[in-house]
């Protein structure tokens, strides 16, 4: 046997059966995770039909694999031993709730694999997971997984025979809404902002899922959170002990044993049991923008908690240079650099992306499908930042409307399409062009991803 505590979740039997609700990425690692490391059978319960022939060739060579194709998912899932849900499946999903009500035990993709784990990080935020996981794995040289992009099961299975399996996770308030037996060594939530909000069903329910990572945690965890009002009824109530990221710059070193901070001369502290050293100049950081400062100041802290070299966090610091569509530049045209920041799915993002290119001449791509948050405080920053503002999509309208008051020096543009916004500014005078969409993908592209690769793959064909 593979699974060492899976009989905590499970009823003991000689066969047991776990239904996988979904065939995305996550549902077809955990059901390769399953048939390779155990005798469980499988049955998936999938609505894709595009995963046909797919789910098919399974179930030829592989005797403990069965699955249904439905619209709907089937009541056949409730007849099995152990439900793994897909991230994305609601709450309120009429299986889930009829799997609570007999008892039927549940878990995520995400638990299945980390109960196998020595030890884990787990991090969330509104913004800057992604980022923060993978300068954090590069510092530490463990394995980036989960919400990033590579379900934690499959991390797992790369895993050597009798390796440690000590991942880094970035874990969404999706998977941690689900999540029921999470308990990090150490857990980082970045920030906090209105996002998901319709999934959850209000803002409580969302923060609540975001505080969810430190629920088990216990005296010799760590839990690293930012030094802002909001969390202070965490704080109070986490076992864990607390480390404070300070993001902004202080006059006067702060006094709590374990922190880190940059004080008036740009220079980062790290604090643990009241030790302090500097790490390195804020300059020596080479991602852009006082966001990334933030997801640095992140990273570095939990390294150095977990006894990382101070020399090898300063080098990945001075080397690390990003993600693909989180302020990526992908070009150079007519005296313009293109960058890609379509990860930037809700306004926070935006405000954050057109903060980072400060006496810069912005030419600003906005749109998609429109998530309906507020654009109040958006609307400062791109009152002082924006040259430009280029609206498409179904976001359009309403974007223009609430934001086509301010002036700005070349004005806003409505059309219908992101190549139409892309030739539009084309024809604007700017330094740089910045798809930062403040919405979802959905109206043109199948995910962010596409978005952002469209957008690249159209600037670096510009001639």
């Amino acid at each position: 046997m593979f699974f060492n505590d899976l009989s905590l979740c499970f009823p003991t039997k000689n066969t047991l059966t776990l239904a996988v609700l979904g065939f995305g990425l996550s549902g077809q690692a955990a059901t390769k995770l399953i048939l390779s490391k155990s005798h469980y059978k499988v049955f998936v319960s999938d609505q894709d039909p595009n995963n046909k022939a797919k789910l098919l060739e399974l179930e030829a060579s592989e005797p403990r694999f069965s699955f249904e194709l439905l619209p709907q998912n089937s009541q056949t899932c409730l007849e099995a031993d152990g439900l793994i849900v897909s991230p994305g499946l609601s709450l309120d999903h009429p299986l889930l709730l009829n799997a609570r009500a007999i008892g039927l035990p549940v878990l995520t993709e995400l638990e299945l694999a980390l109960r196998q784990a020595k030890s884990y990080v787990a991090i969330t935020g509104t913004n800057g997971k992604s980022t923060t996981t993978a300068l954090l794995a590069a510092m530490t040289d463990e394995m980036p997984c989960g919400n990033i992009g590579l379900p934690v099961c499959e991390a797992l299975l790369a895993c050597e025979e009798g390796e440690a399996f000590s991942p880094i996770v970035e874990i969404s308030s999706f998977q941690l809404a689900h999540g029921l037996a999470l308990r990090p060594h150490i857990a980082a939530i970045l920030n906090i902002g209105a996002d998901h909000i319709g999934w959850h069903g209000s803002w409580e329910q969302y923060c609540a899922a975001k505080f969810k990572i430190t629920a088990l945690q216990e005296p010799s965890d760590w839990l690293v959170l930012p030094a802002e009002e909001i969390f202070m009824p965490l704080r109070a109530i986490s076992k864990a002990k607390i480390f404070t990221i300070y993001k902004q710059a202080l006059l006067e070193a702060p006094l709590e044993e374990n922190c880190a901070w940059i004080d008036q001369r740009h220079r980062i502290h790290f604090r643990q049991a009241g030790e302090s050293l500097v790490v390195c100049w804020r300059g020596e950081i080479a991602l852009p923008g006082q966001h990334n400062l933030e997801n640095a100041l992140f990273a570095l802290s939990i390294a150095l908690l977990k006894g990382v070299s101070l020399e090898k966090v300063r080098v990945t610091l001075r080397e690390f240079a990003g993600l693909a569509h989180r302020l990526e530049l992908v070009g150079e045209y007519a005296g313009k650099l293109f960058y890609n920041d379509s990860k930037a799915t809700n306004p926070e993002s935006a405000e954050v992306a057109l903060s980072a290119f400060p006496g810069k001449k912005i030419i600003w791509l906005a749109g998609g499908r429109d998530k309906l948050t507020s654009l109040s405080s958006l609307a400062s920053v791109v009152a002082s930042s924006a040259h430009a503002a280029i609206f498409y999509g179904e976001a359009a309208a309403r974007f223009e409307g609430e934001l086509g008051q301010i002036e700005l020096a070349a004005g806003f543009h409505r059309c219908e399409n992101l190549a139409e916004a892309l030739q539009i500014s084309l024809g604007l005078e700017g330094d740089l062009v910045l798809l930062s969409p403040a919405c979802a993908s959905f109206d043109q592209f199948r995910n962010f991803e596409e978005r952002g690769e469209y957008f690249a793959r159209t600037v670096r064909g510009l001639r």
